[in-house]
């Protein structure tokens, strides 16, 4: 399930790096009066469009970790001794606990990106508000013209909270099992060969996940600082919001290379093997 996760993933994060590069390059970290409309238009429509690439890629990073979790910590032993069947029944457990994580990321990301998409009526507003000194109205309130926008700000704040509390389930719910395999391993009940491998692979694996998972973890609370800083209404919007793009950059970027880390430990070992035969044969 996770390669298929990550098929889907690869041209939605190649569309958020393209879309935000070009918002950058156009129009965002410089002043607005600097900007012809044109460009003015175009740098916050990119900023719109990458918004929700965003949040669909950091939905398809997460529910890609946890269903690799599920591959990585699946029971390599036959439950032949008390500590194999006692791994198989946490595993159950675990397993479970996966699967509500990957619900608690799943569903609220889906209502975000449907709020996201349709932030204002009409959605052009999103992009023709800087033109006007006039701003759309607050939710609940009576709207003076034809337009009218959810909080933004609100939106992100309440995504970012979400996503922090995702994130620490996530760095969390494999410990127990880590612990299983380490005491397996210390037990030297585990059979040899390919189980022991497995254990010991799954252990390294999780271990530098989790360790890139906390910088992750940590750029999501710079992220969340900067956020405060975020204007939904503001004069200066090429200005004011490229910190907010610097860093929902970054935290996607680390995020896919956490999520990378199984992959390029396995071509490293390859490549160092190789390397290596060819030094014995010279």
């Amino acid at each position: 399930m996770d390669d298929y996760l990550v098929v889907l993933l690869t041209p939605v994060f190649v569309a958020f790096l393209v879309v935000g590069q070009y918002a950058a390059a156009i129009g965002f970290g410089v002043d607005i009066w600097t900007l012809p409309p044109g460009k003015i238009v175009a740098s916050i429509k990119a900023f719109y469009v990458d918004e929700m690439l965003y949040l669909a890629v950091l939905a398809l990073v997460k529910l890609t970790m946890l269903f690799l979790y599920l591959r990585v910590f699946a029971p390599q032993a036959p439950p032949t001794t008390g500590v194999t069947r006692r791994y198989r029944k946490h595993y159950r457990m675990f397993r479970a606990a996966v699967l509500v994580i990957a619900a608690f990321v799943a569903l609220p990301s889906l209502v975000f990106l449907f709020l996201d998409a349709f932030q204002c009526r009409p959605i052009d507003t999103v992009w023709t508000q800087w033109t006007s000194t006039e701003r759309p109205t607050q939710p609940g309130a009576s709207p003076p013209h034809s337009h009218s926008c959810l909080s933004v700000r609100t939106l992100a704040y309440v995504a970012a909270s979400f996503g922090l509390a995702q994130d620490t389930a996530i760095l969390l719910v494999p410990w127990p099992m880590l612990v299983d395999l380490r005491l397996g391993l210390e037990s030297s009940t585990l059979p040899p060969g390919s189980s022991v491998k497995a254990a010991r692979s799954a252990m390294v694996t999780a271990t530098a996940m989790f360790s890139l998972g906390v910088f992750v973890l940590t750029t999501s609370c710079i992220r969340l600082h900067f956020l405060v800083h975020f204007s939904e209404a503001s004069i200066n919007p090429t200005w004011d919001n490229t910190d907010s793009l610097i860093w929902s950059g970054l935290e996607v970027s680390v995020s896919v290379i956490v999520l990378s880390l199984p992959t390029v430990r396995l071509l490293s070992q390859r490549a160092w093997r190789s390397w290596r035969d060819r030094q014995d044969w010279g």
